[in-house]
């Protein structure tokens, strides 16, 4: 109603107690359901909005710009909205006739492509595997570690760390609990005849039975050879 009912100098939509502060109307503000607003004066500014390349933070992740090069985006080159003409290409920020040495041209983009997660080793090759942390080197999607939980098996590169598996505490395979304790891609392995090489058996081994009556057997002997002889 634009009137200061109680009287704490501020009316309506300054005042929190009125609800959800939006003063650019753009769903986001002081105590509004959708959340708070980095900039309550722009209406194209809050969460989730688009960023694009104008120095403003548009998405409020307090990041300004971000996903635009500005040494290789022909759209943005060197600086926010400098289009190269043509076929020129951007080049370490400024627009040329063609990529200096060691470049590719990527779409009129001069991209280092022994280096670049996004064209690694050519334009358009992403650098990307499944649970993995990568690296491009001399053009080569390399794989640096697994994540947690996670293991490289088979060796391959095109699934990354494909095996998931948490080794047990000591790292020893159990037998006969159908489990890859030791989380080599194996299920019980080595755990014939009651534990093998790295192998904990969760039975009672049988050579063991047999010491263990043989002992008995000996000295049951010895005690009926100590015996006295009936007369």
């Amino acid at each position: 109603d634009q009137i200061d009912n109680d009287c704490d100098q501020m009316t309506d939509l300054d005042d929190s107690e009125c609800g959800c502060v939006d003063h650019d109307r753009d769903g986001y503000g002081e105590n509004c359901p959708a959340g708070e607003d980095c900039d309550d004066t722009i209406a194209a500014v809050h969460p989730g909005a688009e960023e694009l390349c104008n120095g403003v933070d548009d998405n409020c992740d307090d990041q300004i710009d971000e996903g635009f090069d500005l040494q290789s985006d022909p759209d943005n080159c060197g600086q926010c909205q400098w289009d190269c003409r043509g076929e020129q290409v951007c080049d370490l920020g400024e627009c040329k006739d063609e990529c200096g040495s060691g470049r590719t041209n990527c779409e009129r983009a001069c991209i280092d492509t022994t280096s670049d997660m996004d064209n690694c080793g050519g334009c358009g090759l992403v650098c990307e595997l499944d649970h993995a942390a990568e690296k491009c080197t001399a053009g080569e999607c390399i794989l640096t570690v697994c994540e947690t939980g996670w293991l490289d098996i088979n060796g391959l590169l095109d699934d990354g760390c494909e095996y998931e598996c948490t080794p047990s505490a000591d790292g020893f395979e159990v037998c006969g609990n159908n489990q890859d304790d030791n989380c080599d891609g194996q299920v019980d392995e080595n755990c014939e005849g009651g534990g093998g090489c790295g192998c904990a058996s969760t039975k009672t081994s049988g050579g063991l039975v047999g010491l263990l009556l043989l002992g008995l057997l000996v000295i049951l002997r010895r005690r009926s050879a100590n015996q006295p002889s009936a007369v």
